[in-house]
């Protein structure tokens, strides 16, 4: 087995738990649960790279040659990084443990053993559509299936500089990676005259938040596009009848 096939194999054990999801926020693969990470693994210059959060083992994991505090800060508060070459040294049968052992010292407690479902939820006929704004192509996956789940089909760009509405009744603007470009994007179509509905994910801080406000017509999350709560608030005004707000 490859690294890579082995990094793709710990990130499924991850993604096992339950509310979890895969996001790419500085261009590695990384295991959120709630909006927190609990899990990094990928393949840099050759090498494995897993991190976790282990206070309770991290000591003794700290002895092992492969193993030290993770950077930026991150091992002071229990985080650790394992490096490997070669797929044979990596303690293949060891890992879940440590995957477990994160997800419980970030997940919230009521998830914290709970099992995750069976089986996947089914998608709906889709009977809107909606187009996303998302450099991230895990997160952008993510919003695709959750929207589906209600019945929403979605048209994914990247840029601001693609967005072409066409048959889309709601905007998705997740401006976590390019919140400079989102915000003027969003600025963009709340001063024109289209009727589309404006949703603005990923607002990480309070002057994002005041900008957004003077906006007026666009409703605001600081959760990504994929999260239960966005695609909800999406699918709502979807299937609202009447007119729908001023866009382009």
């Amino acid at each position: 087995m490859s690294l890579e096939a082995l990094a793709t194999k710990l990130r499924a054990i991850a993604l096992g738990y339950p509310e979890t999801y895969e996001e790419q926020p500085w261009g590695d693969r990384v295991v959120k649960v709630k909006g927190k990470i609990f899990f990094l693994c990928g393949v840099h210059e050759g090498q494995l790279y897993v991190t976790v959060k282990a206070k309770r083992s991290g000591k003794k994991l700290l002895e092992r040659p492969y193993a030290e505090p993770t950077h930026y800060g991150m091992g002071k508060h229990g985080w650790v990084t394992m490096k490997f070459a070669r797929e044979k040294d990596v303690p293949v049968a060891e890992i879940p443990a440590l995957i477990d052992e994160s997800f419980v010292e970030v997940a919230p407690k009521k998830l914290v053993g709970a099992k995750a479902a069976s089986a996947p939820a089914k998608k709906a006929k889709p009977s809107a559509r909606a187009m996303l704004v998302c450099a991230d192509k895990l997160r952008a996956r993510r919003a695709v299936d959750e929207l589906g789940k209600r019945g929403v089909a979605v048209d994914v760009v990247a840029t601001a500089e693609d967005v072409k509405l066409g048959r889309s009744k709601a905007l998705i603007v997740d401006i976590g990676r390019n919140p400079i470009e989102g915000i003027a994007l969003a600025t963009k179509i709340d001063a024109s005259d289209k009727p589309v509905h404006l949703f603005v994910a990923g607002v990480r801080d309070a002057g994002q938040s005041r900008k957004l406000r003077e906006l007026g017509s666009a409703e605001t999350f600081r959760a990504p596009p994929g999260d239960a709560a966005v695609a909800d608030a999406v699918a709502a005004a979807l299937t609202k009848k009447g007119a729908a707000r001023r866009a382009p």
